[in-house]
């Protein structure tokens, strides 16, 4: 036997839309608007978080119950599985999402065009959620358009399509938490050395190559004086960055490097983290690694080089005999 629910008493549909799941309550709230409203006042204390990958999409209660967790989560593959008809956009899905189901924090991935991303970061702003994370695919000539709009998130990833050289306006650092960046070809040198400075002021900076990209000696992208310019920079306090991942330098003359900079302390052996909770030791050869110092005491850091890629790091440990 059914009955419709919008024709018992409030109380009543609040008693019930109580037993419901997230998933009976997202089919429901597809229904109609009114149906949509319901389930709207029945999670106002609630909070979700959204997590976006391309067309996919996935809500969770925030904070995650300990007890049955998949009864508190939803997602496309499961409305795919259950026939369940959306709008017909990506940003008319977020915008029903966002609408229903009271949404704090969020992250996002996705290869749309410029246009659409701001789309979204401006429904997630209207919204007042919380962009924690946000993955983008773009050609080059929107990178910096790309950092402006996220430069509120604390951690960003990016990967370009290089199509020609585009200047950086470097009167305005981006100060993110983390950035990492990708290439998929070979790009113009002054302009990597331009964006390593336009990120001088982010703590965790990672800019690399895909593996299958074959390095060659005259296919550097950070010369020896690039990288001068950036430690000095670094050393009189002028960056803020405390880890540092960098390919395709020219590994030819890295000593020098601390010659010219007045200080470069040789280092033997040291540990340093990796991911979230790994750690890394190892014995350096001669020139390979140095320690330097900010001016005043500043914090401490080792350049070293490994294979084509430069290092800079602060949290790190000298030892005697790496593992």
């Amino acid at each position: 036997m059914t009955f419709p629910l919008q024709k018992l008493p409030y109380l009543a549909i609040e008693e019930v839309l109580s037993t419901m799941d997230l998933e009976e309550k997202f089919i429901l709230a597809v229904f109609s608007k009114k149906s949509a409203s319901l389930v709207k006042n029945s999670l106002y204390t609630r909070r979700f978080k959204l997590k976006v990958e391309y067309n996919d999409w996935e809500i969770k209660l925030d904070p995650k119950p300990i007890e049955e967790p998949e009864k508190t989560q939803f997602s496309s593959e499961q409305c795919r599985n259950k026939g369940i008809v959306l709008p017909n956009t990506s940003l008319e899905v977020l915008e029903f999402i966002v609408d229903v189901f009271p949404t704090t924090h969020a992250t996002l991935e996705t290869d749309n065009d410029f246009n659409t991303f701001q789309d979204y970061m401006q429904l997630f702003e209207q919204n007042q959620i919380k962009v924690t994370k946000v993955h983008f695919r773009c050609v080059d000539r929107e990178v910096q358009r790309f950092l402006d709009v996220s430069k509120d998130i604390a951690h960003v990833n990016i990967f370009i399509d290089p199509l020609e050289t585009p200047s950086f306006d470097n009167d305005h650092r981006s100060q993110f938490e983390s950035i990492g960046i990708s290439f998929s070809s070979r790009m113009d040198s002054k302009w990597q050395k331009d964006l390593l400075f336009w990120l001088a002021d982010c703590k965790r900076v990672r800019i690399e190559y895909p593996k299958s990209y074959v390095y060659e000696e005259d296919s550097k992208l950070l010369t020896v004086n690039d990288l001068n310019e950036f430690l000095d920079l670094w050393i009189a306090g002028g960056s803020k960055i405390e880890h540092l991942y960098m390919d395709w330098f020219a590994a030819t003359d890295f000593a020098t490097i601390f010659q010219s900079l007045g200080q470069g302390v040789p280092v033997n052996a040291a540990g340093w983290p990796i991911g979230k909770d790994g750690w890394c030791s190892t014995q350096f050869a001669e020139n390979q690694c140095f320690l330097i110092q900010q001016l005043d005491n500043g914090p401490r850091a080792i350049v070293f080089i490994l294979y084509n890629t430069v290092f800079l790091e602060t949290e790190f440990e000298l030892v005697q005999n790496p593992l």
